[in-house]
């Protein structure tokens, strides 16, 4: 069957846009193939594996303890390796511009991009849920007069205030628990913020800023102190804030956009941060380990070492 008229100019620009992702990819392949890794890559899973056998109280809580560090350590991974591509993909979009550039972002780099900028979060989140784990399961196990409560049984979800408030609670025994929360706080911290224009809390609860190029929430609402006009001493008038009174206000602001290297560069030092952040939270596993085989010495204390 032959093509219409109308089909051969669609045709025509899906195998010019086939061509140029084709030439892009290649780019990427070309740089990905000469990579060399600049941080501690893999990281070590043997933690995980000698976790399990230590004796942590109720059946197969060993195995969960140490299947939450597997999971960390491949988010870990995973974001690493966006970063990486995303990375690369920076250098890549170097050699086109206008349309063309524009297409390739869209195809190859900002979902790269998008993920990235969620994880110093996450992964603050989630070391904060696997420690919590980790030392409530410990304290059951070493404290006679330890209960099984956390916080979250009463109240639901925590925000993370309140949980790293139960943390300091529950892990100030333990002299490997201060580097941890130093660690653990020190990630997505209100640096990253204001370096990634507030990208993951507008990206999860409003409009993310864009990258590279276009504003967005032009309109911004606001609450502040109510201003009245008072009379001045020398017969003139200026507008004074009140003391107790707020008023709302709408005005013009606008969020402008990231570019991709602002952004991988304060993405990559909260990565740096989470790997600091990984050593510390084994610090306070081994810890923990070496404590609960000297308390129950039939299990292989191997895990401690």
């Amino acid at each position: 069957m032959s093509e219409t008229t109308e089909e051969i100019p669609c045709r025509e620009a899906r195998r010019a846009i086939r061509e140029l992702y084709e030439s892009a990819h290649l780019l990427f392949l070309e740089r990905l193939e000469v990579f060399i890794d600049k941080i501690e890559y893999p990281l070590s899973y043997d933690l995980s594996d000698k976790i399990q056998k230590i004796y942590w109280g109720p059946a197969f809580m060993e195995l969960a303890i140490a299947n939450d560090l597997r999971e960390t350590i491949n988010q870990l991974h995973s974001w690493y390796g966006y970063l990486v591509d995303w990375s690369l993909w920076i250098d890549v979009l170097k050699q086109f511009e206008g349309e063309q550039e524009w297409s390739i972002r869209r195809q190859y780099v900002e979902h790269l991009a998008f993920y990235c900028m969620l994880q110093p979060s996450s992964t603050r989140e989630r070391f904060g849920s696997i420690a919590t784990n980790a030392l409530h399961q410990a304290n059951l196990a070493l404290q006679e007069d330890y209960k099984d409560r956390l916080d979250q049984d009463e109240h639901g979800y925590l925000s993370r205030r309140k949980r790293e408030m139960q943390l300091k609670r529950i892990g100030a025994n333990y002299t490997s628990f201060a580097p941890f929360l130093q660690a653990l706080t020190h990630l997505d911290n209100k640096a990253f913020s204001t370096a990634s224009y507030n990208f993951r809390d507008l990206a999860s609860h409003g409009i993310a800023p864009r990258f590279e190029q276009g504003e967005t929430s032009f309109v911004r609402r606001s609450i502040k102190p109510w201003s009245e006009l008072v009379k001045q001493p020398d017969g003139t008038a200026q507008f004074v804030e009140h003391p107790t009174k707020k008023a709302v206000c709408y005005g013009f602001g606008g969020t402008q956009p990231l570019s991709f290297q602002q952004a991988y560069d304060a993405c990559w030092q909260e990565l740096l941060k989470a790997i600091q952040l990984f050593h510390t939270y084994q610090a306070l596993l081994r810890e923990l380990s070496s404590t609960l085989a000297r308390r129950y010495p039939g299990t292989d204390n191997e895990g401690t070492r």
